[in-house]
């Protein structure tokens, strides 16, 4: 395959691009997008309003989150409506077993239930509106059920959404949620 790789840089981008030349249309495109925004009549109050602001601090998010699209969008229409977000991630030990039929991942579950107090801490589960609780993890579906019915038990009249990334991260399974409310300013 053909490889294409350009830098572009103006007064207000700086952009280097690569990949194969038969997306040179979609560059077309993105180059006459960037022409707009680099026209001398370009103030920042205009590079302003084209950037949703938001207070959504996605650095805090873990990569596989980042890279899930609906979630992403989800968090987005969700931060346009709440104004407060807490990100909290913990991880629990895995507990590989191993038989003659092979080898199972399960969670001890009495370490779910203590990994709720490092979840919940500096969380006013009254003013949480919304909870997006992503396991990630190479454990059963019914372990994680576990640990979201954990969660759901201390915030029982909040909605939530739950993803799953079926992943194993150093024999442990992470637990990401984030939390939507009405919260003073971010910690």
């Amino acid at each position: 395959m053909d490889k294409l790789k350009l830098k572009i840089k103006t007064p207000n981008i700086q952009l280097e691009l690569e990949g194969d030349k038969k997306h040179v249309f979609e560059l077309r495109k993105l180059f006459s997008e960037i022409n707009k925004l680099s026209a001398d009549e370009m103030d920042q109050v205009n590079l302003d309003e084209l950037i949703p602001s938001t207070s959504v601090q996605y650095w805090k998010f873990t990569k596989e989150m980042q890279k899930n699209d609906a979630a992403m969008e989800l968090i987005s229409e969700i931060a346009q409506v709440e104004e407060g977000l807490r990100v909290r991630k913990v991880s629990i030990n895995n507990i590989n077993e191993i038989s003659d039929s092979g080898t199972t991942t399960s969670i001890d579950l009495e370490e779910i239930k203590r990994s709720m107090n490092k979840l919940f801490l500096n969380i006013d589960q009254k003013k949480t509106n919304f909870a997006l609780i992503h396991t990630i993890s190479d454990v059963n579906d019914e372990h994680c059920s576990i640990i979201n019915d954990q969660i759901k038990k201390q915030i029982p009249h909040t909605k939530t959404k739950i993803l799953k990334t079926n992943k194993s991260i150093l024999g442990k399974t992470i637990i990401e949620c984030l939390f939507f409310g009405n919260y003073p300013d971010e910690e």
